[in-house]
């Protein structure tokens, strides 16, 4: 299990990634599990603080996958 707190930065005008069109303090949370020596799985929601127009960008964000280990 983890927590963590960022910023994200967007550069350009038009400029739209996954985080939203805005500069933005980010919260994140998620959890990470070994199936094996070298397979996990994941999941993490990441929160965007700055959220002027919530009917148009949803604020948050969920990532779930599957790991290699090396």
């Amino acid at each position: 299990i983890y927590a963590g707190a960022g910023y994200t930065f967007v550069t350009g005008k038009d400029t739209k990634i996954p985080a939203g069109m805005r500069n933005s303090v980010v919260v994140t949370a998620g959890a990470e599990a070994a199936l094996s020596d070298r397979v996990v799985v994941y999941s993490d929601a990441q929160y965007r603080l700055n959220n002027p127009n919530l009917k148009l960008n949803n604020p948050v964000r969920v990532q779930v996958g599957v790991g290699y280990r090396f």
